[in-house]
């Protein structure tokens, strides 16, 4: 991509690529990766797209800045740029672009800062964080953090809690931010870079008040993707000036980083959840071609018995499927509803507002370390309130969990015993009563190390989300608070954009304000605090239940597959049971029950092999450090 190095000398005003617009306006919601291209393509990069309603990415070339604008931004007037007039009728969902010679063997979700375009992308973006191995946290060199960045950073350290996902800090542009200060002896940068950290280390504490230095890892690591540019630009006319802004840049320290947990940490991972999903499949695989080598042994007029059976047998699982979905479906409700049936959001306000409502009108909650007091007050009373005694959402849900399980593998183990039963009666009296694949219970049915890893996964997630709510401050309400007295701000010179209550307090009593009027302003914060108890509830509660239809969705999901699988395997063997009958049995039956066989022992030697890749990269993460390849920046 020539662009990103001529463009440094053609624009020393604004020293970024402009590829895509860096500014807060609204550029669409669609995501833009950025990952090595695939194998066969002879350009530097390539640009795919993928239209709504299709099902295929659509390659688009020539990939120049203003065609990949045309298409992943609503820019004005810049869909004349697209490259045909049907292109420029359809709305894109996600672009992608390849790079030939990249340096990470990872895809990068390129996102904006949560909340700088509008609401939609604000879903866009908690969707990508979902999907992502790790986190990249991109800052300005150029200003600190402050408050308004707290509701971005509070739902990824959120997130981090539940995932384990790392997160890295990024300072970008520091060569916009190169003046040296006399007075602290440092570099404009390094004045922001460390006032971030502290910003880190103040905002983000563990349960017993201490810095959370997993989360923050090595703070901000300052970055210039310019200088990086132009450094490889001089490559060949200046090399020693090349060094020195590739040097200065710090991209081969971040490069680095990344790399390392690519190799060590989020490739194994991957590889481990590929080998548990090929088993799985290779599972399946192998039923049926054993289920084959059985039919494929049987003579003709057992043939035919066993056609009348397996038809039997489907048919009953086909008819009852549906009943089967609903008691599913009803039986997650059920278990849902009792297990919040005490913990109603009326009575997490009440028991917050009795322990709270005291020290916040005691309290200077002008002040941010007060209110980050009383943040941290908050998330223990909230998990004190989910984990009392068996009364408590966490210790019902728990039991209602392992109830639902329980019912559900009987539901099914019931559908499969009658299909089986059906199967008998269909074939009558002189079944040999052979063993059947149906037989297997649910449990033995499932990959049950996959399965247990998921339930034991969401299990931990529920469990964790009553420890991190703390996390879910209510930011709208600090902006509310600082924009309902512009007035002050206007008196003191402040910028009119909502400022930090700590910052705000500190102006008010520099400037000796008029008592009364603080006074007031003090009130009015108590009163709103308090009187946000109810929605605050509302919210944990309502998360809470959406994680609980997840975590049984998922469940009857996995159950439902059984039944199709069933079905399929089911309908498979009658195919080949008929057109066997269909055929000259002079067909060397022999041969094809040898080739059943050969497969039956390499499906076996497959299985093995995947339990010894899985206990290699197993034993990897466990000799490194134990973090939770796709990278999104935000």
């Amino acid at each position: 991509m020539n662009q990103k190095v001529e463009w440094y000398e053609l624009e020393r005003r604004e020293q970024y690529a402009p590829l895509l617009p860096a500014s807060s306006i609204h550029t669409s919601s669609c995501p833009v990766a950025v990952e090595p291209s695939r194998s066969g393509y002879s350009d530097d990069f390539t640009f795919e797209v993928l239209f709504e309603g299709a099902d295929t990415w659509e390659w688009k070339s020539p990939a120049t800045t203003a065609i990949v604008q045309a298409y992943v931004t609503d820019l004005p007037n810049v869909r004349s740029h697209r490259l045909s007039n049907e292109d420029r009728t359809r709305t894109v969902c996600a672009a992608k672009i390849g790079l030939k010679t990249a340096i990470m063997n990872a895809r990068l979700y390129d996102l904006p800062g949560f909340g700088a375009i509008d609401a939609d992308y604000g879903g866009v973006i908690r969707n990508f964080i979902q999907q992502t191995d790790c986190i990249v946290y991109v800052a300005a060199a150029m200003k600190p953090l402050d408050e308004n960045d707290l509701e971005l950073l509070r739902s990824i350290h959120t997130h981090h809690r539940l995932t384990r996902k790392p997160v890295f800090f990024v300072l970008t542009q520091i060569d916009r931010a190169w003046n040296y200060d006399e007075s602290s002896g440092k570099i404009q940068w390094e004045t922001v870079r460390d006032a971030n950290n502290g910003f880190l280390e103040q905002k983000f504490l563990t349960a017993d008040g201490k810095i959370d230095s997993t989360f923050i890892g090595e703070g901000f690591i300052p970055v210039s993707p310019a200088f990086d540019a132009k450094g490889r630009a001089l490559a060949t006319q200046n090399p020693e000036d090349s060094q020195k802004y590739v040097a200065d840049s710090g991209m081969e320290f971040l490069r680095q980083g990344f790399n390392d947990y690519l190799k060590n940490t989020s490739g194994p991972k991957h590889l481990v959840e590929l080998a548990l999903e090929t088993q799985r499949l290779l599972s399946r695989l192998s039923q049926d071609i054993k289920q084959r080598y059985a039919d494929e042994s049987t003579p003709i007029r057992d043939a035919q018995r066993k056609i009348k059976g397996y038809k039997a047998q489907c048919g009953t699982i086909i008819e009852k499927k549906t009943k089967a979905v609903q008691d599913l479906e009803n039986l997650g409700q059920v278990e849902i509803t009792r297990a919040f049936a005490s913990s109603d959001p009326d009575n997490l306000a009440l028991y917050l507002s009795e322990h709270l409502s005291e020290k916040i009108k005691s309290t200077n909650v002008l002040q941010g370390k007060e209110i980050d007091s009383i943040d941290a007050d908050k998330a223990r009373l909230v998990q004190d309130w989910m984990n009392r005694n068996t009364k408590g959402l966490i210790p019902r849900w728990l039991s209602c969990w392992e109830s639902f399980k329980g019912q559900s593998n009987a539901l099914i183990d019931r559908l499969l015993t009658e299909a089986l039963v059906a199967k008998q009666e269909a074939q009558g009296s002189d079944s040999d009563g052979e063993a059947d694949i149906t037989e297997a219970k649910v449990e033995e049915r499932l990959i049950t190390r996959y399965v247990d890893e998921r339930a034991e996964a969401f299990k931990d997630t529920f469990d964790l989300m009553s420890k991190t709510w703390g996390a879910w401050t209510i930011v709208a309400g600090l902006g509310a608070a600082v924009s309902s007295v512009p007035q002050v701000i206007a008196l003191l010179g402040v910028s009119s954009t909502p400022v930090g209550l700590g910052l705000l307090a500190t102006a008010l009593i520099g400037a000796s304000y008029n008592h009364h009027k603080l006074s007031k302003q003090l009130n009015e914060r108590r009163e709103m605090m308090i009187a946000e108890f109810p929605e605050y509830a509302q919210k944990i509660v309502k998360e809470y239940r959406i994680q609980a239809e997840e975590i049984v969705n998922s469940r009857i999901g996995f159950l439902i597959e059984i039944i199709d699988n069933e079905i399929d395997s089911l309908s498979n063997s009658i195919s080949l049971l008929e057109q066997r009958l269909g055929t000259d049995e002079s067909l060397d039956r022999g041969r094809r029950l040898e080739k059943l066989a050969d497969l039956i022992q390499e499906c076996q030697e497959v299985d093995n092999k995947i339990k010894e890749l899985c206990s290699s990269a197993e034993n990897i993460q466990t000799n490194i450090a134990t973090d939770d390849s796709a990278i999104a920046t935000s």
